[in-house]
Parts: C-alpha cells; sequence; structure tokens
C-alpha cells in the first residue's frame, strides 16, 4: 500500500480469487481506471459492517466490472463480488443473495462455506440449515476429528472473532481485544457444545466482566444462528454460560439472530424480559425500547389524577426492558420481574422447542408473571389460540395472552401511520409496564384462577370496556368477563408526550363475526350487522385457518355475498370463491371492503393478495431505479444559484447541475436545480468556491461534509447517467395505479417520489398496459406506514415481460432499458395500433408526447392490451384474475 482515498469511488472491477465464489472487489472511477483501489472495512472480516476508507491496490489483475453502477463513499455500506458459472453478481451482501437465490441448490452444494458466510452477512433466513449443510460437507471432505476441527476454525471462530471486533468497535476500544485473537480457540466439548477458550487476562484487556458478559451474550446468539450451543469459558475457570446448559439450540430459527447487548440497570430497577426467539419475533421486538430506562407507568404528577387504592406504587424504581433472544440465555438469568413470550406460528411448528418454551415456567421465579404474545405473520392470524392443541401445554401455564391483534383493529386509537409490528410492540411496552408497576394487576397475574384463559388488551384514549373498538382477533369483550381495569399513561418516545391508556384483564372469549361487523360498520360510518351466510365448502378447503372466516351479504336481497378472512387470501382462495360468485377480502383491506359495500363489485380483486415467492429476472435488474434521495443531493432555486454561480466564479459543479422534477406534472413555479452531494465534496476537498459556498449557504444543517454520508449512492450516479444512444428516459409516479408517465428531459434528475426506466415506445405501452396495472396493484404493499410504493425487487425485477419487449443490457454507464422485441410476432400489430412505420421504426419517436395521447385513447389501449394478452395466451376479455394467475405462472416458470 502506498496511499489511501477518501473520496467517492465506483465500484467497477474485481479480482478473481477462485473460479466460484467471493472474488476482490476493486474500486476506481470507472472500469477503465488507471488506478485501482481496494476498500477496508470498519469491522475486519464483517461483511455486514461500513467501508471506513480505501487503500491503494497495486500489482492484481483486475476484471472490469460491466454495469458499474454502484458509487460509494467512507461510512457507505460494504459491497461485495461473488462468482457464480461464469456470472458476477455484485452489490450488498443482502442483494448478491437474492440475485443468488435460482442458484441457491447448486451453491449449498459445492461452496457451503462461501454461501454460510455471504448468508449471515446478508440476515438471511434459515442460517442454521446453511451451517448444517457446511458442516457435513467439512465431514465429507475431511472425516472424524478432523472434520470437526475445520468447521470449528473454518466457520465457528471466524463469527466468534467477528464477535470480538464488534465488541471492541462498539466500545471504542484501541486494539487491546483484537490482539487476543491469535490466542483463541474453539473445541467440541459435547454433542453439538463448543466453547471458546479465551487467553489469560481477556476478560481484563475486553474492558471488565460487564464486557465479557457481553461478549459471551453476542457468541452464544450466533450459535444460535449456526444451530450450535456455544459457550464462552475464561481461562480462570470462570464459565460465562451455564454450566448446566448442554442443549444444543433447536433449529427452528428461520433467521439470524442479531447478538443482544442486554443492559445492567440499577439495582431496584424493574427488568422485563421479552423473549424473542425466531424471526418474525423478532420484527416485532425490534420496536421495543431498550436503550434507555422506561419510568414506571403512572409516576409523579402524570398519574395523580389516575391513582385508584393500590394502584400506587413507589417512584424510585424504574422499568428496563431487554430482548432475550436465546433460551439458554433465559434459563441462565431468571431474575425477571416478568416474561414476555413473543410466539410465532413458526414456533408453534417445531415441537422439541415448543416443549422446552413450556419447561420455561419452571425455571422462572414463582413471583413472575409468564405472559404469552402472539407474533402473527403479516398476512395471516395467530395460530396460538387456533384449537388445534399445538400450544394447550404452554397455555395452561401461562399468567395471560397479551392480544397484540388488537394492533389491526380498524378502531385502532394509536399513531395511525405506523406499522403493525410497531403498534404490537407499544402494545407489549404498555402492557409489560403495568404488569410490573400495578400491584393490584400483579396480584391478579400471580392468582391461580379456575376461569381459564385470560387475556390483556390495551387501548389508548380512555375505558374500552365492551365497547365495538376492543373487538380484535384475538378476543370479543363481550364474551369474556372483566377482572381488573387499570388506567394509566405511556411516555411516546417520538415526540416525548405521554397518553392515557386503558388496560383490561378478561377472561377469554373469541367471535370473529363481532369483528367483522365492527369492520363493516367502521368504513359504512355506521352500526352494521352483515346477514350471515355459512361458510361454502369449496372456499372452507383451501383456506389456512376457516375458524376465522365468515360469509356476509353486505346488503340485505343481494344475491352475491363476501367471504371475510382473518388471512390473505391467496389465488386459491381467489378463484374458489369465484366458481360460486362470491369475492374473499380480508377484514383488514379497508379499500376493497369499501368498494365491495358500493359498487357489489365481487370480479374486482382485493389489495390484500398473498402471493407465492417470485423470481426475479436477471435481465431485469437496474431497469427500473427510484428516483434521487433528497440526502444525497443539494436542491437550490434557480435564483440561488445564479447568485452562487456568479459569486464562486468557475466550477466543477456546473456541469453537475440538473433540473429537479419533483412530481410527475412539476411546474415552473417549484423549479429547483440538483448537485449530487459526492461531487459537492469531492469539489470542496478539492478547493472549489462554489461547493464551499453550497455547504455553507445552502445546507446549513449539513455544514460538515465528512459527516455526510450516501444514502442510495448507486440510484444517484444512475439518475445522473444518460440514456443510452437514441433512447429516451421515462418517469412514472411511486405507488399509482393506473400508472402516469411522462417522458424525462436530458437535463432532469427525478425525485425520490418517482421511478426513472430507459427505452423507446414500449415503456409506456408496457407500463399503461392491463398486465402492469394488475401485476403492480397486487404487489403493493399493505403497511400503514408508508403510503403505497413499487418495489424494484418484486414489481420491476419479477415482471414477466411478455414477447412483444426485449430488455437490452447496460452499456456505457448507461441503465438497460426496455424497447420492443422486433422479432416478435406481435411488433408490426403494436406498430400499426401506434400509427409507426414497423419497416422503418426509429426509436424513439421525436415527439414523447404523441404515444402518451394516444395510449390515453380507450380504444387504442384496449387493441394494445388484446395484442400483449395474446402474447400469454389469454382472452381479450380475461379478468384480473386470469391475468394475475397467468403472470405468476410465467414467473414461476421464469419465462
Amino acid at each position: 500500500m502506498t496511499e489511501d482515498i477518501d473520496s467517492a469511488l465506483r465500484l467497477a472491477g474485481y479480482v478473481r480469487l477462485a473460479e466460484n465464489g467471493f472474488a476482490l472487489p476493486a474500486w476506481g472511477i470507472g472500469p477503465g481506471a488507471n488506478v485501482w483501489y481496494s476498500a477496508i472495512p470498519t469491522i475486519e472480516g464483517d461483511h455486514s459492517s461500513t467501508i471506513a476508507t480505501f487503500e491503494l491496490l497495486e500489482n492484481e489483475q483486475i476484471i472490469p466490472l460491466a454495469g458499474a453502477t454502484v458509487l460509494a463513499v467512507p461510512g457507505a455500506p460494504w459491497q461485495d463480488v461473488f462468482l457464480w458459472n461464469g456470472e458476477v453478481f455484485a452489490g450488498t451482501p443482502r442483494e448478491i443473495f437474492a440475485a443468488l437465490a435460482p442458484h441457491a441448490a447448486d451453491i449449498l452444494r459445492l461452496a457451503p462455506l462461501s454461501y454460510l458466510d455471504l448468508a449471515l452477512a446478508a440476515d438471511a433466513p434459515d442460517t442454521v440449515s446453511f451451517a448444517k449443510e457446511a458442516r457435513a460437507f467439512l465431514q465429507r471432505r475431511v472425516a472424524g476429528v478432523r472434520g470437526t476441527s475445520a468447521f470449528c476454525n473454518l466457520v465457528l471462530r471466524p463469527v466468534t472473532l467477528v464477535a470480538l471486533r464488534r465488541l471492541e468497535h462498539l466500545s471504542g476500544g484501541a486494539g487491546e481485544a483484537s490482539a487476543l485473537a491469535s490466542e483463541i480457540s474453539v473445541r467440541e466439548v459435547g454433542t453439538n457444545l463448543f466453547e471458546v477458550s479465551m487467553p489469560p487476562g481477556a476478560a481484563q484487556a475486553l474492558g471488565g466482566q460487564a464486557a465479557a458478559d457481553r461478549l459471551g451474550t453476542a457468541i452464544a446468539a450466533l450459535g444460535d444462528q449456526l444451530g450450535v450451543f456455544l459457550r464462552t469459558h475464561y481461562q480462570d475457570g470462570e464459565v460465562r454460560r451455564s454450566e448446566k446448559e448442554t442443549l444444543a439450540p433447536t433449529p427452528f430459527v428461520d433467521g439470524p439472530v442479531k447478538p443482544t447487548a442486554l443492559s445492567f440497570p440499577e439495582i431496584d430497577a424493574l427488568r422485563i424480559g421479552v423473549v424473542a426467539l425466531d424471526r418474525r419475533a423478532q420484527q416485532i421486538a425490534q420496536y421495543l425500547d431498550t436503550r434507555s430506562s422506561r419510568k414506571k407507568a403512572g409516576e409523579n404528577e402524570r398519574s395523580s389524577s389516575h391513582r385508584k387504592g393500590d394502584h400506587d406504587t413507589a417512584t424510585s424504581h424504574t422499568v428496563v426492558m431487554e430482548v432475550i433472544n436465546s433460551l439458554s440465555l433465559l434459563e441462565a438469568s431468571a431474575a425477571y420481574d416478568v416474561v414476555i413470550c413473543l410466539v410465532s406460528n413458526e414456533l408453534l411448528r417445531e415441537a422439541d422447542t415448543l416443549e422446552r418454551l413450556t419447561s420455561l415456567e419452571g425455571v422462572i421465579h414463582q413471583n413472575t408473571p409468564f405472559l404469552l404474545a402472539p407474533a402473527p405473520p403479516a398476512d395471516g392470524p395467530s395460530l396460538l389460540l387456533d384449537g388445534a392443541g399445538r400450544a394447550n401445554d404452554l397455555l395452561d401455564r401461562c399468567s395471560a395472552v397479551v392480544d397484540t391483534t388488537l394492533a389491526r383493529s380498524p378502531y385502532w386509537t394509536g399513531h395511525q401511520r405506523r406499522s403493525i409490528d410497531r403498534r404490537m410492540a407499544d402494545i407489549i411496552a404498555a402492557i409489560g409496564t403495568a404488569a410490573v408497576a400495578d400491584r393490584r394487576l400483579l396480584r391478579q397475574l400471580l392468582t391461580p384462577t379456575e376461569a381459564g384463559l385470560r387475556v390483556l388488551s390495551m387501548n389508548f384514549e380512555g375505558v374500552i370496556g365492551s365497547d365495538i373498538s376492543a373487538i380484535s382477533e384475538l378476543s370479543a369483550p363481550s364474551r369474556g368477563a372483566l377482572i381488573a381495569r387499570i388506567d394509566t399513561f405511556v411516555r411516546d418516545l417520538s415526540d416525548e408526550k405521554s397518553r392515557s391508556v386503558t388496560i383490561e384483564l378478561r377472561t377469554f372469549g373469541q367471535d370473529f363475526r363481532q369483528l367483522v361487523d365492527a369492520a363493516i360498520s367502521e368504513i359504512a360510518g355506521r352500526h352494521l350487522t352483515a346477514n350471515g351466510d355459512e361458510l361454502p365448502e369449496s372456499v372452507r378447503e383451501v383456506l389456512d385457518v376457516p375458524s376465522q372466516a365468515v360469509a356476509v351479504r353486505l346488503a340485505t336481497g343481494r344475491e352475491k355475498f363476501v367471504v371475510v378472512t382473518a388471512e390473505t387470501p391467496d389465488l386459491a382462495t381467489l378463484r374458489a370463491a369465484r366458481h360460486i360468485g362470491a369475492a374473499v377480502v380480508r377484514y383488514t383491506d379497508r379499500q376493497a371492503l369499501r368498494a365491495l359495500l358500493e359498487r357489489d363489485d365481487s370480479c374486482a380483486l382485493p389489495l390484500e393478495i398473498r402471493l407465492p415467492p417470485l423470481q426475479r429476472y436477471a435481465r431485469n435488474r437496474g431497469l427500473a431505479t427510484r428516483g434521487v434521495d433528497a440526502r444525497d443531493i443539494v436542491r437550490v432555486s434557480y435564483n440561488q444559484w445564479a447568485d452562487l454561480r456568479s459569486s464562486s466564479g468557475a466550477s466543477v459543479l456546473l456541469k453537475e447541475a440538473r433540473r429537479y422534477r419533483s412530481a410527475l406534472r412539476s411546474g415552473t413555479e417549484d423549479e429547483m436545480i440538483a448537485i449530487p452531494m459526492p461531487a459537492i465534496l469531492n469539489a470542496a476537498n478539492a478547493g472549489d468556491a462554489l461547493a464551499k459556498n453550497l455547504i455553507e449557504r445552502a445546507t446549513p444543517s449539513r455544514q460538515n461534509p465528512n459527516a455526510i454520508a450516501g444514502k442510495r449512492i448507486s440510484d444517484l450516479a444512475t439518475a445522473w447517467s444518460r440514456p443510452f444512444g437514441d433512447q429516451r428516459r421515462w418517469v412514472i409516479e411511486d405507488g399509482v395505479v393506473p400508472v402516469e408517465i411522462a417522458a424525462l428531459s436530458a437535463d432532469e434528475v427525478p425525485a425520490q417520489r418517482l421511478f426513472l426506466i430507459d427505452g423507446d415506445e414500449a415503456v409506456p405501452v408496457l407500463l399503461l398496459s392491463r398486465l402492469f396495472a394488475v401485476w403492480a396493484r397486487a404487489l403493493l404493499p399493505s403497511s400503514t406506514s408508508w403510503s403505497s410504493r413499487f418495489q424494484v425487487g418484486q414489481t420491476f425485477d419479477a415482471f414477466p415481460f411478455t414477447l412483444s419487449f426485449v430488455v437490452t443490457p447496460a452499456r456505457g454507464g448507461s441503465p438497460p432499458q426496455l424497447q420492443f422485441s422486433r422479432q416478435s410476432d406481435s411488433f408490426v400489430d403494436l406498430m400499426n395500433l401506434l400509427g409507426l412505420d414497423s419497416g422503418g421504426f426509429k426509436s424513439p419517436t421525436s415527439d414523447p408526447r404523441h404515444i402518451e395521447v394516444l395510449l390515453h385513447d380507450d380504444s387504442v389501449m384496449r387493441d394494445v392490451n388484446a395484442v400483449l394478452l395474446t402474447d400469454i395466451g389469454l382472452d381479450p376479455d380475461a379478468d384480473d384474475l386470469d391475468i394475475l394467475e397467468r403472470m405468476i405462472e410465467r414467473n414461476r416458470l421464469h419465462q
């Protein structure tokens, strides 16, 4: 190494290390760079960390990387290059892992160690099974004890060292701990039980016992990811994990468990332990506040008007919430004041894990409430109380069930724009805090009862009682007797405001029809009781949870009925209902229910549809790009830009300036100039006056250029590129269906709310077609936390283009383009419909407005749709379900 660099570089090449597997990424100004650099990670060996800096790469044979669009600066996410069967995959570990999905079986068979390394960095699901494949691979290559030793040295020891370096990085250490790396060893000491041996003085080098304990926790969690039990042993004889535990973690975990650094609260703090063992549970638990102590609910002046008798609590305590991602950690530390276990459907399907979890009730102190909180999938109900008996023993041993399904209630009175998972976390936090803070509720939870299962529910803004707003998938208040009610406060961390909440403890009572009536009434704006029908057997057979589905007629005298479900209907369910002239819709699909109430349109597809996993086409990658992130550019008005130019003189930034397209139909009143932040930083470092003025005058809140990290640098580079050859750049509004489209001028860049696609008239023809409308609408996310958005990996990368279109690869620094296929049978028909000369077709035509106006003619578009439907073997009168089924089929067959 002769020099290093801290400016933005492009991932433009690689050094081949092997025929298949990881390659060394090479960075430069472009594929033809004269000087090449390698990236240095912030944490050595950690592919999930960030780029710390670049250093000169010398005496290596660099292979240029086609379509070099990734631009990065120090602080940007780490980028890898992976080779497989002659193909080159570049990007973040997550992007590469997703792109390699079609090759997963072959890679696991031939290169399982590289695939496991990639999966761990990508936070991929099923790392336990990948680790098993890697271990079996080593056993085949090196039999017996040597195979186990290879697994320790090639898999377990490297992840242990990464955990050590992560801890040191977070604590700001000076390298003392990393110096121990050569003396750390891993060996097998029992069946699937491995011990990490730390050298003398390790605990002191780590920063003391608390840091040593945190390392032990992180190593144990990594063991869970790999399906083995890992404990940490210090040579003074102290073991940082319980000696009594010799069982390996059960392999139900369907996603990597991120190590959780447990806090060490003051001695009088009350502790809530939230058990989140699998990926679904952790998706909810990530929204819990574990970074700082929560004051006890109802403390100080905020609770003065709400204290009722023995609700009063001492205010000297704090409440600390900790997330536990390993059963062994919970078994080794029973010192919690309440334990809440998030129970996913995946956990319920693992009998061994369920049995082990049930036994925890005997480990937890007898004065500790043991609560269960359903962690239902996003597209369906929890199976915890489905009557199949999966969790009967667990339910018998719990103190109560936390009703997290209220987060999906149509009458949710919390933050409306919050995601369902974050709402569930709010419920868990409020109920957990009340369980340790309110003495009356605590006594009720600890008192044995013969009344059967009990449910804890929560609602904002006052008493819920038997009100309609308390009805959920799990509970119907009118079906359960009230045991206790607590009025208290919770503090919202987002705005530091306190809100009153009511928490109720009731006996269990469930009535899905009441929930459906509540959902329909909320949409109608008045109380409605839908007329019921028997659930048709043909529909019942294809539902996962038919007990939570009802057939209703939304108005008296209507012939057609609607099946309202707790689960998101899949294509088989929609088809079964269509055969009998019915519709199926989930109770959370408010827009579809409203349409059925108003129009009785049983042929329309609901917005919430459960689709099978989709394959992404390599040829589609990079075709659609989201507009620039506002944090990656500096925007100034035309007048500001003129003043800055005149006061700063000549500048390299003048050629980087572009007009900023803020919306599809933006007017002159909001015209802005955009300049890319990496270019500004590079120019400022070179002493450019205009760049310094931009940072000082145009961005007062971001005056420190070294503190600015890129957000979506590759999209930024695409937006500043030019379409290849004579192609045109088109933009569409994110999430708007039917699509609206416009042509982008050469000197414009689109805002984040727009997507850009390069190509000829094929782009508006495809995007304005029924095929794309049906596909895009079915893939819109139903999340409450953001507006509807197209997803690059699903909406565009997985789209099965018909024979009328062809995607040409990226060339000359420009992204791929969508064009008409001149070899298709439909080419002449489409040219005639568009009024173009098929013999001398010039792509694209000179006037983009011509095609836009033409395609908004219903008769023209009807004929165009007929041609495209014929391409995929459908009649022109095919309905939306026919189209969606055929498109999914083509994707699954990778056509």
